[in-house]
């Protein structure tokens, strides 16, 4: 990709149909075209008696005025909320230097000019949408940040600074109007709001919310290219790095809500953007940009969208990863169809495209970001190579032939593995947070459902390590106004004391509990004498009900993408 030019080219051919399901859940009937998702949600479906209880004790849950999007006729009055200017200062910086390397969607050359503005009037003299833009900056930052952190530096929990934040840019998200807007910086915002809220809301409401951004950048031309259009040079380059980042970010929810490839957008004929720094970028420019010779901040992008192209250029790839998914979800013999003798063929594709990105445009010189680029290759090359392994060929403790469970298990345990090993990696270099963004809850509940399941041996010994280090880097499971939390702490107690006995004893013949497993232990214990635990399953994890958080369409707001709101991440590697 010395030019860009490998993956500029537009795809031909048409997607092909794909076998799908509709799966129940709750009351709610849900599309799936993966069969390991379906698998993931039957199988969960299958363990509501590990905490079955008679859910008519409980009352009716009080409504959550989390879930208040702030857009009542006097909430812009009530809600005026805004950053101090060192605030402001601060959270512009903390974007610069984690989020933008992963977005790239604006010309943060021209934003600073509007963010020392913001910083030196309240605001008050910025438009509706360039006020969207910024806040869409403070939060996506805030998103970043550790509770620590904010309260170090903005003096509150994260929780209150977030939801506050979070509120304020959805009011000025509608006082622009987006559904009905043309404007580039709309979008912009638009999409890192996306971005930040991905991964912990309910992951059908968010693949529709980027099926509007998609929409939305479709009405204004985004996925054709701008210098065919005849734009000027400037306008070109941000709609295509706007238009990728759309893109891809649909792919990803549609993948964490059970949805492959098929369903994504035409590409159109919108080249990759071009290899430059932001510096580079003149707006002023008459003529069109040519990719610079050598490394650029482009290259976590490059990586990203180069699975993009590889998918375009593929249409039929879509069939060859089902194949490997009914495999695995499957207690029949390995399938030795042509379609999966491809799949090393494709990974080393994979790898040897992301091997020439980062060879050819990370720059080593910015040791954080080039780091970071090093892991999302990783992740990505991790996630294909277990895609084509064979856990099927192999044989369970009894010599017989796995059975989907145990493959499902064995798929989890690597998955985590690589998951695990790249937070201890990243810890120290500021992007923790992008890669707990990738943490398939899904596929841990899953993993957490075949502890006591699954035969005594290192697979399992290995599982609880995971689960042990999971709980360490996601604290926000221990959060027990969280169903699907309580789901996994009951899970998961019940499975130490199958293993070891009561994990509340002084007994010198039980083994005494880890912190993390009292500390389950209580949330089970507390909400079992006080709320009487009722109707709580693993299930619950994957069964979110859309209908409870999207409004009507024709009275669209953006309540149904609150920040407090619950989600669940389905698999994903963008």
């Amino acid at each position: 990709m010395p030019s860009s030019s490998s993956i500029r080219e537009a795809s031909v051919g048409p997607k092909p149909i794909v076998p799908g399901k509709l799966v129940l859940g709750d009351g709610v009937v849900n599309f799936t075209d993966s069969p390991r998702w379906a698998a993931l949600h039957e199988e969960l479906g299958a363990m509501r008696e590990l905490v079955d209880v008679d859910h008519s004790k409980i009352s009716p849950p009080a409504p959550d005025d989390n879930l208040d999007d702030g857009l009542s006729p006097d909430s812009d009055i009530e809600h005026d909320f805004r950053f101090l200017p060192s605030q402001i200062f601060h959270l512009w910086k903390i974007f610069l230097n984690r989020v933008h390397p992963v977005t790239k969607i604006i010309h943060a050359p021209s934003v600073q000019l509007h963010v020392v503005e913001a910083a030196c009037t309240s605001g008050s003299s910025l438009s509706d949408t360039t006020q969207a833009l910024l806040f869409s900056i403070y939060n996506a930052a805030l998103f970043t940040l550790s509770n620590d952190e904010c309260l170090e530096s903005l003096g509150r929990s994260k929780r209150q600074v977030s939801q506050s934040c979070a509120k304020a840019l959805r009011i000025r998200l509608r006082r622009t109007n987006f559904l009905r807007s043309a404007s580039l910086t709309t979008l912009q915002a638009l999409v890192l709001y996306l971005f930040s809220i991905q991964s912990h809301h309910d992951t059908h409401a968010t693949w529709i919310f980027s099926g509007i951004c998609v929409r939305i950048a479709q009405k204004m031309g985004l996925h054709r290219d701008g210098e065919a259009l005849g734009l000027p040079p400037f306008e070109t380059e941000i709609r295509r790095r706007l238009w990728w980042r759309i893109y891809m970010l649909d792919a990803r929810c549609g993948l964490k809500s059970g949805l492959g490839p098929s369903m994504m957008p035409s590409v159109g004929d919108s080249k990759i953007p071009t290899n430059l720094n932001d510096s580079e970028l003149d707006p002023d420019s008459k003529t069109y940009f040519k990719d610079r010779d050598g490394p650029s901040e482009m290259a976590i992008s490059f990586l990203i969208y180069s699975m993009g192209r590889f998918m375009a250029d593929r249409p039929n790839v879509e069939a060859t990863v089902i194949q490997h998914e009914i495999d695995i979800t499957s207690a029949l013999p390995q399938s030795s169809s042509n379609q999966l003798s491809e799949l090393p063929s494709l990974a080393k594709e994979v790898e040897d495209r992301l091997n020439h990105i980062m060879d050819r445009f990370a720059d080593p010189s910015t040791p954080n970001v080039y780091q970071l680029a090093g892991h999302v290759k990783a992740q990505i090359l991790g996630r294909v190579h277990i895609m084509a392994s064979k856990p099927g060929t192999q044989l369970s403790f009894n010599s017989q032939p796995l059975q989907p469970a145990e493959k499902l298990f064995l798929v989890a345990v690597r998955v985590f593995e690589q998951s695990v090993g790249q937070y201890e990696d990243v810890e120290q270099i500021g992007f923790l947070w992008y890669m707990k963004m990738h943490f398939q809850l899904d596929l841990f509940a899953f993993m957490v459902s075949q502890l006591s399941r699954q035969p005594p041996g290192e697979k399992v010994d290995k599982a609880w390590g995971l689960v042990s280090k999971v709980y360490h880097y996601h604290d926000e499971l221990f959060d027990a106004s969280e169903k699907s939390n309580l789901a996994l702490a009951t899970a998961i107690t019940s499975a130490w004391e199958k293993r070891h006995g009561p994990i509340f004893t002084r007994s010198v013949h039980h083994v005494q509990a880890p912190a993390y497993i009292q500390r389950l232990g209580t949330m089970v214990a507390v909400d079992s004498a006080v709320l009487n635990m009722a109707s709580v399953t693993l299930s619950d994890i994957v069964e979110d009900d859309l209908g409870e958080l999207a409004p009507p369409l024709d009275d669209f707001s953006l309540a149904f993408l609150d920040p407090s709101g619950p989600g669940f991440q389905f698999p994903g590697m963008f």
